[in-house]
């Protein structure tokens, strides 16, 4: 028998508008969150501010959470998190839209499990953001989301398809053994600092074009198992693919190397890759 806690989710959102803290370890939380219900704390612009700090460890969502209006015809109306939102360990068994949200303080999402679509798209992350270890099982969109500090994606697993594309990293970026299941999208990502992606697998097509690396950008011991594509990327610092492997010739067509560039011990299909044999123009 389970000795988890079960918790409704209008005691959440009571506490919330009463602006008390949210700590909640080891428990179920069933009914849909639906953060566009709180009481706004402008009655003007009518806004959706969480002033609370969140917790929750080893929790399990049951039901959809929301963070943003759902009205096609308005502009979404965002939540905004001022402080810090720690998500460890948990799983939401439903669909997760933080969409439009804003967190002021650090974000975690450390060991979290996706069960269903998670979207995090447009979404601004002012603190680290921490989703270090977890596993996306759906399709995930983080489409033109905002990291203005540390992003930590390392050993995590996007079964479903990745959409990074217009996402901006202000600072540095960690994708360290990260699995990519199905399509991984980072096109015309902006990466102001360094990118690491060490040991990153992308079993389905890896899309990187339009892409710019300001800082070093790292793809050692990187896999490439199906059509991968680097055009019309620029690389303004030292970029590194050592030791990593492709199965299909990649694409460079028009990539801007400015930097130091290292291909030493890469391989296509097995056999050692030499990137001065590629098509004029796949390599500036």
């Amino acid at each position: 028998m389970s000795d988890r806690k079960i918790i409704n989710s209008t005691e959440i959102i009571a506490r919330l508008n009463h602006k008390k803290n949210i700590h909640y370890q080891d428990a179920e939380i069933t009914g849909e969150i639906d953060l566009t219900t709180l009481q706004p704390t402008d009655q003007i612009n009518d806004d959706h501010t969480i002033k609370s700090r969140i917790t929750f460890i080893n929790c399990t969502f049951t039901a959809n959470i929301t963070a943003h209006d759902a009205d096609d015809d308005a502009l979404p109306t965002p939540t905004e998190f001022q402080r810090d939102v720690t998500f460890r360990d948990c799983t939401f068994q439903k669909r997760a839209d933080f969409s439009h949200a804003q967190f002021l303080g650090a974000v975690e999402f450390e060991n979290a499990t996706f069960a269903a679509r998670a979207s995090f798209q447009e979404t601004i992350f002012s603190g680290n953001a921490n989703f270090h270890g977890a596993q996306f099982l759906a399709p995930t969109n983080f489409a033109s989301a905002q990291f203005s500090a540390r992003a930590d994606f390392d050993d995590a697993l996007f079964s479903g398809a990745a959409d990074f594309r217009a996402a901006q990293f202000s600072s540095h970026a960690s994708f360290r053994d990260v699995g990519f299941l199905n399509h991984a999208s980072f096109f015309a990502v902006q990466f102001w600092e360094s990118a690491d992606l060490h040991g990153a697998a992308f079993s389905m097509r890896a899309d990187f074009d339009g892409a710019s690396f300001s800082g070093a950008a790292a793809f050692t011991s990187a896999q490439f198992l199906q059509d991968t594509g680097f055009g019309d990327v620029c690389f303004y610092g030292e970029v590194d693919f050592r030791g990593a492997a492709f199965s299909k010739e990649p694409v460079f067509w028009n990539a801007d190397f400015e930097g130091d560039k290292h291909f030493e011990g890469v391989t296509l299909q097995g056999k050692p890759f030499d990137p001065s044999a590629l098509a004029p123009g796949q390599v500036a």
